[in-house]
């Protein structure tokens, strides 16, 4: 067991001219990094995380910790317009709370303001057991965070590489293998992938809330992998400054004799990402920060703002001195309304087994790539090679199954339900414009006021706005949430300050597939794992138990940029007179008439 400490980081944030994909495009970095760098603590630490406002376009920012539940620091959830006002341009603010002591696995941050998170303002966090029987016997490695990429000419490679550091600070032990369950590994790597546009965040935003947009969401260009990709000039509709040497395939670089845990972030704005790499399995051990019975699959679906574990299992094929395809593939008639002929539906990156980065190494990896994608065209799309002579015997991947590690228990029993519908809709009230909709409320955050600063007179009157929706729930209870999406849409849907159990979706062939309780099926008894993201299908619903324990003020949101920016969103008042009044105070630190 180790002691809890603070853990102090300081993030600049600034607007950088880089190439990611070989196209010129202004960013934002952390520190310089883009993607952020990788924050990581323990399960019971203090985060303190001071931000400094730098980004050039003089605009508000704000930063969200992603799955964490905030537990008595709801003012730090860095939501503007509920917890805090955004931090002013030029302007310092500490953020500063305790991760829950029950709480560890993959967690990110990133900006809740405007598009900024479409333009690379996020980054992950980890958090590691206390208890290193809980999920571990003992560590060997750290997880590697995408700023540390080992730069080789027009290459980008990452790899798990023991830090040092963070075992003197008591992060990880100095030895032996890790293991969740009854499934060991040598060494983790963090992924961050995320689709990536061309067009500026505003560009993109602007010609989405226009009437020229028509409610189409626009298709991004690539896929990048944390903040890496190649993009073939030639293929843009768009003026563009390209310089094809710039950007470069992303490469894995893994030891042949370990075993990799990968954590898995879709950090991305629009599109699932379905994740597989050829001639291995995956072994699901993670969702949302959750551990769950291993799950065994050739393919995993990513939505924005979800997270998984996999565990690599090769298959029976040499390794060493190898090479094979990573996968992201998209999926259009899902993702998309229209099409965007300068997108590779299946963006891909290498991982590579026993390369050193000494030049003439690096030269034959370099030619030993190019060979084997040489040899992958016309391949089929679902990943089968020369090589994958073992046949899959996997799971076809389905949210819904997943149940937590351990003993299973009961579901509880809900005390209430509440019906959501949510849907984007063209109306003449917004000029015709397309505004996301929950229960025919478009959410317009209030900037300047924002809830939890408000007075227990005014929460108690509910006077919250005309463009905003909130529920409150005056005490602890369990509630159902059914949400209906009645468009032809997915919408992944994300819940702050709380998870909640995902217990059935439906989707609708013909027609919209609202619930009806006429033909409502049975729901399970025992208790799934539990999520904070989850996907609601088009035409269809989700029902998702939430036991609403922790007072405060919390956002429930798509995370769809788009959707989320145009109003997909609403709050929960959560049993608010055990609203602190520091932590309303904290609230209005950053606002103008504060």
């Amino acid at each position: 067991m180790v002691d809890a400490k603070i853990r102090r980081y300081e993030m600049v944030l600034r607007n950088d001219v880089r190439w990611p994909d070989g196209v010129e495009k202004s960013v934002i970095t952390i520190n310089g990094q883009f993607p952020g760098p990788t924050l990581e603590v323990r399960s019971g630490d203090t985060l303190e995380v001071t931000v400094r406002n730098n980004l050039a376009d003089k605009e508000g920012t704000s930063l969200h910790w992603h799955g964490l539940k905030m537990r008595g620091n709801n003012s730090q959830d860095g939501t503007p317009g509920v917890t805090q006002c955004p931090i002013p341009p030029g302007s310092t603010y500490t953020y500063r709370f305790q991760i829950d002591p029950e709480q560890s696995g993959t967690f990110w941050y990133h900006s809740h303001t405007a598009g900024q998170r479409t333009e690379g303002l996020f980054g992950a966090l980890i958090v590691h057991s206390p208890d290193a029987a809980a999920d571990r016997s003992a560590a060997q490695a750290i997880s590697h965070a995408p700023h540390d990429l080992i730069k080789a000419r027009d290459s980008q490679i990452f790899s798990g590489i023991p830090n040092a550091k963070m075992k003197r600070e008591g992060l990880l032990p100095t030895h032996g293998l890790l293991r969740v369950g009854s499934v060991s590994y040598d060494e983790e790597v963090v992924l961050l992938l995320h689709d990536w546009y061309h067009r500026t965040a505003k560009e993109t935003i602007n010609w989405f809330e226009s009437i020229r947009s028509l409610g189409k969401e626009p298709v991004p260009d690539n896929v990048l992998l944390n903040g890496v990709q190649s993009f073939d000039c030639e293929r843009s509709i768009r003026k563009i400054v390209c310089d094809k040497s710039k950007g470069s395939r992303p490469r894995l670089r893994l030891n042949a004799d370990k075993t990799y845990r990968l954590r898995l972030v879709n950090a991305g704005s629009l599109a699932t990402i379905y994740f597989s790499i050829d001639s291995h399995q995956l072994i699901l051990i993670e969702a949302d920060g959750t551990l769950i019975r291993p799950v065994l699959l050739k393919e995993v679906g990513i939505a924005p703002g979800q997270r998984y574990s996999v565990v690599l299992k090769p298959l029976n094929v040499t390794r060493e001195n190898k090479a094979f395809l990573l996968r992201m593939r998209l999926d259009p008639l899902k993702d998309f309304t229209y099409g965007n002929s300068a997108l590779d539906l299946e963006p891909k990156g290498i991982v590579s087994y026993g390369f050193s980065t000494s030049e003439h190494q690096l030269n034959s990896a370099k030619h030993l790539e190019r060979r084997y994608l040489s040899s992958q065209s016309g391949k089929a799309a679902n990943g089968t090679t020369d090589t994958d002579s073992v046949p899959l015997e996997t799971t076809k991947f389905d949210d819904l199954s997943l149940m937590p590690l351990g003993d299973l228990a009961l579901l509880p029993e809900p005390e209430e339900t509440v019906f959501i519908y949510v849907a984007t809709s063209i109306r003449v009230k917004y000029g015709k414009t397309p505004r996301g909709f929950i229960n025919n409320t478009s959410w317009r955050p209030p900037l300047d006021r924002p809830l939890l600063g408000l007075t227990v007179t005014e929460r108690d009157a509910g006077d919250w706005g005309n463009d905003q929706f909130v529920v409150k729930v005056a005490r602890k209870t369990v509630v159902d949430l059914i949400v209906n999406n009645i468009e032809k849409g997915d919408h992944p849907f994300h819940m702050h300050g709380h998870h909640f159990y995902p217990l059935q979706t439906h989707a609708s062939e013909l027609g919209y597939g609202s619930y009806n309780s006429n033909f409502a099926l049975p729901l399970p008894d025992v208790a799934p794992a539990l999520r904070d993201t989850f996907v609601i299908p088009a035409r269809g619903y989700a029902i998702l138990r939430v036991v609403f324990d922790n007072p405060g003020l919390w956002l429930f949101h798509c995370h769809n940029i788009y959707h989320m920016q145009t109003g997909m969103a609403m709050a929960f008042e959560v049993m608010g007179p055990q609203i602190r009044e520091e932590e309303s105070r904290a609230a209005r630190q950053l606002c103008p008439a504060a």
